[in-house]
C-alpha cells in the first residue's frame, strides 16, 4: 500500500503554506505603502483645493483627482482586509495540518488507520486553502486595478499641460488594459 501521508508530504505542505503566507505578507507591505501613499496625495489636494477656491478650473481638476484617489485608497483597503483574511487562513490551515502531524506522532496512530484520522482536517485544509486562494486572486486584482487608475489620476493632473498627448495615452492604455 502507498503511503498515504509522509515527512516529505508534510515538509512539502508546510514549505507552502509558509510560502504562501511569505508571498501575503509581501503584498501587505506593497499595499500598506500604497494606502500611505494615496492618503499624503488625498491630504495634499485637499490643502490646495481649500486654499485655491478662486481658481475654480484648478478646484474642479483637484474635484476629479480627490474622486479618484478616493477610491482608489478604498480599493487598496479592500486589498489589504483580503490579504489579511487570506493569512489569516493560511495560519489556520498551517495550524490544523502541524496539529494533525503531532497527533498522529503523539497517538502512534497506525498506517491503516492514518486516512480515517487525517480525512477531515485534511478537507477542511482544502477548503480553506481554496478561499485563501480566492481571496488572495481577488487582492491581487484589486491592486493590478490600482496600478491602471494610478495612469488616469496621473492624466488628469497633466491634462492642462499635454491635453492631446494625455488623451491619446489614455486612449492607448484602455485599449492595451482591454486588449484590443
Amino acid at each position: 500500500m502507498e503511503h498515504f501521508l509522509n515527512a516529505q508530504h508534510c515538509l512539502t505542505i508546510a514549505a507552502g503554506f509558509i510560502a504562501i503566507i511569505a508571498a501575503c505578507a509581501t503584498l501587505i507591505t506593497s499595499a500598506n505603502n500604497k494606502a500611505e501613499s494615496l492618503a499624503t496625495r488625498i491630504r495634499e489636494l485637499t490643502k490646495e483645493h481649500r486654499e485655491r477656491r478662486q481658481d475654480r478650473g484648478r478646484c474642479e481638476q483637484l474635484e476629479k483627482q480627490l474622486k479618484r484617489f478616493k477610491n482608489r485608497f478604498i480599493r487598496v483597503q479592500l486589498a489589504q482586509g483580503s490579504l489579511f483574511l487570506t493569512i489569516g487562513i493560511f495560519i489556520a490551515s498551517l495550524a490544523i495540518f502541524l496539529s494533525l502531524g503531532l497527533n498522529i506522532v503523539y497517538e502512534h496512530i497506525s498506517e491503516d488507520d492514518l486516512y480515517t484520522v487525517a480525512h477531515t482536517p485534511l478537507r477542511s485544509i482544502m477548503v480553506l486553502g481554496r478561499i485563501g486562494i480566492i481571496l488572495m486572486g481577488i487582492a491581487i486584482i484589486l491592486q493590478l486595478w490600482e496600478v491602471v487608475a494610478s495612469y488616469f489620476t496621473l492624466n488628469i493632473e497633466s491634462s492642462d499641460c499635454l491635453p492631446e498627448e494625455s488623451t491619446q495615452a489614455a486612449v492607448q492604455a484602455s485599449s492595451a488594459a482591454s486588449g484590443d
